[in-house]
């Protein structure tokens, strides 16, 4: 059977309905087979996350304008200004007035944003029980959880995700699967919210090499550029050397618009990224990353409040994110990608005395795209005179698993099993699931199966190694059988083997010596149980 008739095959038994493939139930197949014919829009999507890293003051980035006075005396020196040239920007006259903000007035890239319907603003975010560490704070929020667990923290949201949607693609680059799941520039550090506990090498950290990209922003990575490349290849795990090529591939056959960027960091990642989602690639997150804003001291310029560090810091996202989806626009990839801001946690509501604040708690959160639900979501919270550092908890308007839990959901279409494996399930119920993504675009349940095997898997058959490199081996010890089949399908559909075994062993070894590198489905029916497994094979 042919591709072609395969397909066919599919699509007249309709996405999703049980098929059999030579006596072998395929509906597992739609992980693949939903790619190809009903969710390619979907499946194109991406995330783009962008890290302010040491905490971002999120009191002087959103003003909220009803309870000026409060705020006036609770910051006298730092204060943004509430009118004339140096004055916050009104960001929406029209909504209720607990929901009326400004913001700072370097943020005018984010004001064009909300004014053409492609920005949300959400306010009072954090998480029950903050944690005032930025390391543990930060951990607790890659890992989805929060200031109640004194756990440690093995596994991270976007890991968990990525391996289910995934099983044993990260680091096992397929003809199909070419790309990594999630791609990390400026921070050398490895990011927790891709970690897993079994599956290895989910993010691919750019960040060694970034400048050799930079400078090449505007002509392709020659070769004679190669050798801060290869100098960091050579440092970093044999796994991540497979993406290595990838990565150039799709950076030097992508292009960028005319739209200008900052040239800071921030704006030079977000135009990488661009770049190579424009070359083909297929990445899921992408995670950017701007520091600074751990502002205890000198926040703001003295005697110019609207100037100064915090102010430059704002800018930089504002602009960076207005020319990142004014790129996406020109480049006709406005319909696939999102972006989403992400902090540990905002500032004290009362400012210190060194002209800066100190760490706090809720803040806000952007999302920015084509296909966003446009608006302020939640009431701003409300502090007091009495307010000497910390929101009081019961501000708290979203849990930020909220956020990452719609966006999963709705945006790259994650189905009930793969937020499961999220852990973020209780924040997508009908009780606590936020609208971020505007209805018309949130992904079809079809399209959220893409990482599940449909067929019933018996989880007492083990297979090993995978990456499976001469043999592999099914391990039947804990299930008896009499008569099985087995089959092994490529990701086209072509099914490259099939095996009878008639009488029981417990250990069946099966050679992958004449398979090429790639993903693999094995199907098994004996007159027991039937399931399907994937295997990887690398040679």
């Amino acid at each position: 059977m042919d591709r072609k008739e395969f397909l066919k095959l599919v699509s007249l038994a309709g996405v999703g309905a049980p098929f059999w493939l030579n006596g072998m139930p395929s509906r597992f197949m739609n992980h693949f087979l939903d790619m190809q014919l009903t969710c390619d829009s979907v499946n194109d999507r991406a995330i783009v996350i962008l890290r302010l890293a040491g905490a971002n003051d999120g009191l002087n980035t959103v003003i909220p304008i009803s309870q000026y006075d409060t705020y006036a005396n609770l910051r006298p020196n730092i204060k943004i200004a509430n009118s004339g040239t140096e004055g916050y920007i009104p960001l929406d006259n029209t909504v209720a007035d607990a929901k009326k903000v400004g913001l700072h007035p370097a943020m005018s890239g984010f004001k064009s944003l909300y004014d053409s319907g492609k920005l949300v603003l959400m306010n009072g975010v954090g998480y029950p029980n903050p944690n005032y560490s930025h390391f543990r704070s930060e951990n607790l929020m890659f890992s989805g959880k929060d200031g109640t667990t004194n756990l440690d923290l093995p596994d991270g949201i976007f890991g968990r995700y990525l391996a289910a949607l995934f099983p044993g693609l990260a680091g096992n680059p397929t003809t199909l699967n070419p790309d990594p799941l999630a791609i990390q520039l400026g921070n050398l550090n490895p990011s927790l919210f891709y970690e897993h506990a079994t599956e290895r090498s989910i993010e691919y950290n750019m960040t060694g090499f970034q400048n050799t990209l930079f400078s090449a922003l505007k002509q392709a990575v020659e070769p004679s550029e190669y050798s801060d490349l290869l100098a960091y290849i050579s440092g970093v795990a044999s796994s991540m050397d497979s993406y290595y090529n990838r990565v150039l591939q799709v950076f030097n056959a992508g292009n960028n618009s005319t739209t200008t960027y900052p040239t800071s960091t921030l704006g030079k990642q977000l135009k990488t990224v661009a770049r190579m989602i424009k070359g083909g690639s297929k990445t899921k997150i992408f995670q950017v990353n701007i520091g600074g804003f751990d502002t205890h001291v000198n926040q703001i310029q003295s005697g110019s409040t609207n100037l100064g560090n915090h102010a430059n810091l704002l800018a930089d996202i504002s602009n960076s994110i207005a020319a990142f989806q004014s790129d996406l626009e020109l480049l006709g990839l406005d319909n696939r990608i999102l972006t989403v801001t992400f902090s540990e946690f905002g500032r004290q509501v009362r400012e210190n005395g060194s002209l800066g604040t100190d760490h706090g708690d809720l803040a806000p959160f952007f999302i920015v795209g084509k296909h966003v639900s446009p608006g302020i979501l939640g009431d701003h919270p409300v502090f007091t005179n009495s307010t000497s550092y910390y929101y009081n908890q019961n501000q708290r308007r979203y849990d930020y698993r909220q956020i990452f839990g719609s966006l999963l959901q709705d945006w790259l279409g994650a189905d009930s099993g793969l937020i499961s494996s999220t852990e973020l399930q209780d924040f997508v119920t009908p009780a606590t699931k936020v609208n971020i993504v505007t209805s018309a675009q949130q992904a079809d349940v079809v399209c959220s199966a893409l990482g599940s095997d449909e067929v019933v898997t018996e989880s007492n058959v083990k297979i090993y190694p995978s990456p499976a490199k001469i043999q592999f081996t099914l391990d039947f010890s804990a299930v008896k059988y009499k008569n099985l089949t087995l089959q092994i399908i490529d990701e086209s559909g072509k099914n490259v083997l099939t095996k009878q075994q008639n009488n029981y062993v417990p250990k069946l070894d099966v050679s992958t010596e004449n398979l090429i590198d790639g993903l693999y489905f094995v199907l098994v029916n004996t007159d027991r149980i039937q399931f399907s497994k994937k295997l990887i094979v690398k040679h």
